[in-house]
């Protein structure tokens, strides 16, 4: 496929990639209006306590996905046409978010001492629609001609492959030490930190 003009074709195919990741962002509510019912045979406080662990996942989620949104929505920013490569990393990149909804429900129902590969299977989600963060940025930079300045320096690929590693260690230490399962998403605090240290190490 040739190159698209932004005036249609990319209005369209960012229409349809914003209303995705909206409808997955719907679909993590849903659990929670099914569980409202209860509230006529209990209390409220009883009933977000019986359900601690679908509002925990909602509530994670809802961020995760609004993250990788914002990312997604930043790098195309920077697009000014698309050719049939780039839609369809952008749509394996959506195949990862819509699949979040599934991820979060595994994860909230499964028991707390259930199975460890439980929440390596959440982590897994994030670092594959991650990777295809890194995969559409990498052909960007190898296909200047997409963007709108045909200068590669604003995407921050160096970020998004951190961000990847950090999130492979993430998923190793959730299934190898169970207690520690999503806490080792932790583990991305130290992204930001060190990507600007090795920023002021080139400076320096």
């Amino acid at each position: 496929m040739a190159s698209t003009p932004t005036d249609r074709g990319l209005d369209r195919l960012m229409s349809f990639t914003d209303g995705a990741a909206a409808i997955a962002l719907t679909l993590l509510i849903l659990p929670l209006v099914d569980v409202a019912s209860d509230i006529e045979h209990s209390s409220l406080t009883t009933m977000l306590g019986d359900n601690a662990s679908l509002l925990l996942a909602f509530a994670i989620t809802f961020a995760v996905i609004a993250r990788f949104w914002y990312t997604h929505h930043q790098v195309f920013e920077q697009v000014q046409a698309y050719d049939g490569a780039l839609l369809a990393l952008t749509l394996l990149w959506l195949f990862g978010i819509v699949s979040f909804p599934f991820s979060a429900n595994v994860l909230a129902y499964t028991p707390a001492d259930g199975d460890p590969w439980v929440s390596g299977f959440y982590i897994g989600t994030m670092l594959f629609t991650s990777l295809w963060v890194v995969a559409i940025e990498l052909y960007l930079r190898r296909h200047v001609e997409l963007l709108r300045d045909a200068d590669p320096t604003g995407l921050r690929l160096g970020g998004a492959v951190s961000f990847c590693v950090v999130l492979a260690v993430a998923m190793i230490v959730a299934v190898a030490v169970p207690s520690i399962g999503l806490l080792s998403l932790l583990l991305l605090l130290v992204v930001d930190p060190a990507e600007r240290l090795v920023a002021a190490a080139r400076r320096a």
